[in-house]
């Protein structure tokens, strides 16, 4: 024999850690572990792949202060769209525009015009000439073209215009407007020499064409002199009449080109359009300043990520999977705290699949909203901060504090860790976590979820103040510490009203009944309450003194007293079905069980359990209330037809099993259903009493809650021997209350006869 194993009794083995293990295993399995740690993984493998959504972009954002310039890392190059659109923009501006021949001038109507001047002045004098020859043709210009009154002069005269014209006809003349657009892009583009235009003939052929080679549609010096030139050699040995009709053409000359817009931005775009990407590349040595000192401008943004791009990309392959590989070691470490902190302190949810997937899913969309916070340029202390908060109040709201905060915490690493944020970021989100989740302990009142709000909203601006001031590291200005404490209260307070609007669905989601709910059941306006004291005025009355009591020892226990005292409300809502067959509701003291036998008498009184359950369904009661109507009762004896039925046996029938009256359970598996399965005993049982003096109420009860005890009744809840004591003291104290003793009035004398009535 072993050192050591002969202490163990006879056939046993002894048991090592590794059996001990196996054993937990195998238990955590049969209870549903498998389907559990499959979700564990999905929600790994999920979560994982959010934080590496991300994982190369970098963290600087626009609103960031760096106090100290940004140097690159690696050499890279990368595209600048100012730069790129400035080049598109000066190939645009330098392509030449397009001019189109004036529709509304030709050089044939205006030769027509002065071929006609002889008979347009013939017998008039200067005055009386008509505009535009007013002030152009004067007294000896007029004598001068009366010369050409006659057949053959005319034809000379005609000659002579032909010739004034010939040279201007080759002559492009713009209008000053356009000549001075002309020169103010040759002065932006510093192009030399003379600007180029381009010209459309009537055929549809193009020319090009200096500017200084074009004539202004003006009255200037220069083409007046150019026009008077022309007259002189045309009609030579006359003095005054070339001066006259050069006047005269400057007058009726108009732009023979103008500006053809729909042609000339098509030449535009086109010449837009080939300037090639390489305009804007622009190549960053490394250790040259990427951003100097200041604040991160949206403008800069694409050259940190580009920058950031290069040097993940220079990164060798075995750094990108050490990199990967440690980012998801992080997420298994925190997935399973995760893990452990349900099996610790929310087991039930191994058991319940569809919870479990349901609690997986809120926390991963919640990380998936904080990682969208990072794409451009939102508040980071907004929309990274909420998501973690709405954790909080949802788990706290469906579970308990502890596990909320635990939760809350995990959740609030991984959005560090997404958002790539540091410690000042952590301390904000864990304030906010651990004060929603303190003052969030139930919620009676729409305004609680507005006043934990806040309350969190005023911690986390004061911790963000806190730990942005006292960063020595890298400070920031004070306008961006104000600035994101605000946003990070706007965040708590936020979450509040957000969770006051999806808290029916969070109730539907994890099938919890807020105190909200409980509070509205608990009206005596509520259908079924109405239906109850209607239809079933003593059992009403019951439920009413059973709720009182049971609302007293949970608080005295520290159970959920408002859920308590509901759930004792709508106990016995299954007796509206048959009311009358209730003792407590007979008024007229007649029995109906008198004529029935015992076994049709337990089967009435076990259906209102049944249709409790089916009330509770048709009028869309929480399912947190069913187990207060399936279990008040547990598995107990219904004693009275019990005995009746034993009275009754024929000895020769065989004797009546137990069994055959008891009710069909379950026994209560809560703290709170077996506090109403207690003190719907004990006030029932003290309706009976004729003597309820303290000592026979405190005996009463102390025998009442014994005998629940030996008969197994409280076996699947948690509650202690401690706890029953105080539910004892507290139901002897409760119904002392209910039933006390009132001081016996003294009786009214008769009232005398008046004198009238004395009088024979």
């Amino acid at each position: 024999m072993a050192e050591g194993d002969y202490n163990l009794p006879q056939g046993s083995t002894k048991s090592t850690p590794m059996d001990r293990l196996t054993r937990k295993w195998t238990d955590f399995l049969a209870t549903g572990g498998a389907v559990s740690l499959g979700i564990a993984a999905i929600f790994f493998l999920a979560v994982t792949a959010v934080l590496l959504l991300r994982a190369d972009a970098p963290r600087y954002r626009a609103g960031d202060y760096l106090n100290y310039p940004l140097l690159s890392r690696v050499d890279f190059s990368y595209f600048d769209r100012v730069r790129f659109e400035t080049a598109q923009k000066y190939a645009s501006e330098a392509e030449p525009r397009v001019y189109r021949p004036n529709p509304a001038f030709s050089w044939n109507s205006l030769e027509q015009d002065l071929k006609h001047l002889p008979d347009a002045v013939a017998g008039k004098t200067a005055a009386d000439l008509p505009e535009p020859l007013k002030g152009a043709i004067d007294g000896p210009a007029i004598l001068a073209l009366a010369q050409y009154q006659s057949a053959d002069r005319r034809v000379v005269f005609a000659q002579q215009v032909e010739a004034f014209l010939l040279p201007l006809r080759k002559s492009v003349v713009l209008s000053n407007d356009a000549r001075e657009e002309e020169l103010r892009r040759q002065a932006l583009l510093r192009i030399p020499g003379s600007i180029e235009i381009k010209l459309i003939s009537a055929d549809g052929t193009t020319l090009s064409e200096k500017l200084d080679q074009t004539l202004p549609a003006v009255a200037s010096a220069q083409l007046l002199a150019d026009l008077t030139k022309s007259a002189k050699a045309a009609f030579d040995g006359h003095l005054d009449l070339p001066l006259r009709l050069a006047e005269y053409v400057r007058r009726l000359l108009q732009p023979t080109y103008i500006l053809d817009e729909a042609a000339t931005r098509d030449l535009q775009d086109r010449a837009a359009a080939v300037v090639l990407d390489r305009a804007g590349n622009v190549v960053v040595r490394a250790g040259a300043v990427v951003k100097q000192r200041g604040t991160i401008e949206e403008r800069d943004l694409p050259l940190l990520q580009t920058e950031n791009k290069a040097y993940v990309a220079s990164l060798s392959e075995d750094v990108r999977w050490q990199a990967g590989l440690g980012m998801a070691g992080m997420v298994l470490v925190i997935t399973f705290l995760f893990s452990w902190y349900v099996v610790r302190f929310q087991p039930r949810i191994i058991r319940n699949h569809a919870r479990g997937a349901a609690l997986a899913l809120m926390l991963l969309g919640m990380l998936l909203i904080a990682q969208l916070a990072a794409v451009g340029t939102r508040p980071l202390f907004l929309f990274g901060i909420a998501p973690t908060i709405l954790v909080a109040m949802i788990t706290t709201i469906a579970y308990e504090r502890r596990f909320a905060l635990g939760l809350a915490m995990l959740h609030g690493v991984l959005v560090t860790l997404a958002l790539r944020q540091g410690v000042d970021f952590l301390c904000v989100l864990l304030a906010g976590v651990s004060v929603c989740t303190t003052l969030l302990s139930e919620v009676r009142t729409r305004g609680k979820l507005i006043e934990v709000g806040m309350a969190t909203a005023i911690a986390m601006g004061l911790v963000t103040i806190a730990v942005q001031c006292g960063a020595m590291g890298n400070p920031q200005p004070l306008a961006r510490v104000m600035t994101d404490a605000l946003y990070s209260a706007i965040a708590g307070l936020s979450v509040g009203f957000v969770v006051l609007g999806i808290l029916p669905f969070v109730e539907k989601a994890f099938r919890i009944t807020t105190g909200m709910t409980l509070l509205e059941l608990a009206d005596a306006s509520h259908p079924l309450q109405r239906r109850l004291a209607a239809e079933a005025p003593g059992t009403y009355n019951h439920s009413l003194q059973v709720g009182n009591l049971a609302e007293a020892c949970a608080e005295a226990i520290g159970c959920n007293s408002l859920l308590t005292r509901v759930g004792a409300l709508y106990h016995d809502i299954g007796k509206v079905r048959k009311p009358e067959f209730f003792c407590e509701n007979q008024a007229d003291g007649v029995n109906r069980h008198v004529n029935l036998s015992p076994e049709v008498s337990f089967l009435i009184i076990l259906d209102h359990i049944k249709d409790g359950l089916e009330l509770a369904r048709e009028h869309s009661l929480p399912t947190s209330l069913y187990p207060f109507i399936q279990a008040h009762h547990g598995t107990t004896v219904v004693e009275y037809f019990y005995h009746r039925a034993k009275a009754q046996q024929d000895k020769s029938a065989g004797s009546v099993k137990e069994s055959a009256y008891r009710y069909s359970g379950p026994r209560p598996r809560s703290r709170e259903v077996a506090i109403v399965m207690l003190c719907d005993t004990c006030e029932g049982a003290s309706r009976s009493m004729s003597d309820l003096s303290l000592n026979r109420i405190d005996a009463l009860v102390r025998e009442l809650l014994l005998k629940r005890l030996l008969d197994g009744q409280l076996s699947e809840c948690d509650l202690s021997m401690r706890d029953l004591d105080t539910i004892q003291r507290t139901i002897t104290r409760t119904l002392m209350s209910i039933h006390h003793g009132r001081v016996a009035y003294p009786s009214i004398p008769a009232p005398q006869q008046s004198v009238a009535a004395r009088i024979p």
